[in-house]
């Protein structure tokens, strides 16, 4: 007993560190497919795309630990980002310290971070646009919707100083407000992860680049479906608010069922990388901001490698339902949906 107080307090009764001296676990040589999956959320190849893409940015060697690899870098960010857990936590799981770990979460989401414009993209070419409209309508058969947006409180303590109370929610607590679009297969086509908590979903999607250029007319005859919080433009379809004809209930109940996507993919995207769901503990929003933005590319990543197969769809069947449905411009296309084709399906 005497050896044990012995190790654990000092000369001066203080406590000593314990010196981690053990290699760090590298659990992509020792688990198999599945209980990676569970736990790190890619699979290994998936794994080893994402390294291959910002190797270059870890092979500079930490200032408190030189011997934890690339691998063991991205293993020790994804395990945080799947937990949500304390960085103390993480890296007992790793054999690493917490503070070589910090140092590595915060290089390893910029990196990652980076990359979202490669994996999170709108569909910009005429045959992308057909099929994600093709997949959204064989859902629950609303035309010329791409994609659906929504947005979401991501958590995180309070950053305090002069401009800490802009980040109070309305709900009360601290968060980032995240505006996402995603099409049928619940991937994001667009995110936007820089508004404080308090800012209104309508004010993010006015000062979007994405809303900027439905309004120029780059994406053609594209809509997005919102819900009632958002107004209604050209090329945003929210439900109506007093239902009267059957055609305008029937219309209701196809965009409201359809809008259900973005719903669905934020409680996956939260679901699947926890430190979403929990909050963040990191004092400053930059630091918040990337390890959202990346979880948002790494959920992307993910489906892009899931091993099943996507539902396909017949877009050459939807495009000649497309030719048939004649809209205008302005805000009254939600009314031509309405009369112009929900219609023709009573």
């Amino acid at each position: 007993m005497n050896n044990v107080i012995g190790d654990l307090i000092g000369g001066a009764g203080r406590y000593r560190p314990i010196r981690r001296n053990a290699e760090p676990v590298n659990h992509f040589e020792i688990l198999p497919e599945i209980q990676f999956r569970e736990r790190y959320r890619l699979s290994k190849r998936a794994f080893l795309h994402v390294l291959r893409r910002i190797e270059h940015g870890l092979r500079r060697p930490l200032r408190r630990n030189h011997r934890i690899t690339s691998s063991i870098q991205l293993l020790v960010a994804l395990r945080f980002f799947a937990t949500g857990s304390y960085l103390i936590t993480v890296g007992d799981t790793m054999s690493i310290s917490k503070s070589a770990t910090w140092e590595i979460v915060h290089r390893v989401a910029p990196l990652i971070a980076a990359l979202s414009p490669d994996y999170i993209k709108f569909p910009s070419t005429p045959e992308a646009q057909r099929q994600a409209q093709a997949e959204l309508f064989a859902r629950s058969a609303i035309p010329n919707a791409v994609g659906c947006v929504d947005g979401r409180q991501v958590r995180h303590q309070s950053y305090g100083g002069e401009n800490g109370e802009l980040y109070r929610n309305r709900h009360g607590w601290f968060s980032i407000n995240v505006q996402g679009i995603c099409n049928a297969r619940l991937e994001f086509t667009n995110f936007v992860a820089r508004w404080p908590g308090a800012t209104h979903d309508t004010r993010v999607f006015r000062h979007s680049r994405i809303c900027h250029l439905l309004y120029q007319g780059v994406y053609r005859d594209a809509l997005l479906l919102g819900d009632s919080g958002y107004p209604d433009l050209p090329f945003l379809m929210t439900p109506l608010r007093n239902p009267q004809t059957a055609a305008e209930h029937l219309y209701n109940e196809a965009q409201i069922r359809t809008r259900n996507c973005i719903e669905r993919c934020f409680e996956v995207w939260a679901r699947r990388f926890t430190v979403v769901e929990i909050g963040s503990r990191f004092h400053t929003p930059e630091r918040t901001v990337a390890v959202i933005i990346a979880t948002a590319a790494l959920h992307n990543i993910s489906l892009w490698f899931r091993p099943f197969r996507r539902r396909e769809v017949d877009v050459e069947a939807y495009n000649a339902i497309h030719e048939n449905i004649a809209l205008g411009h302005g805000n009254t296309i939600r009314q031509q949906l309405v009369t112009g084709y929900f219609e023709q399906l009573i």
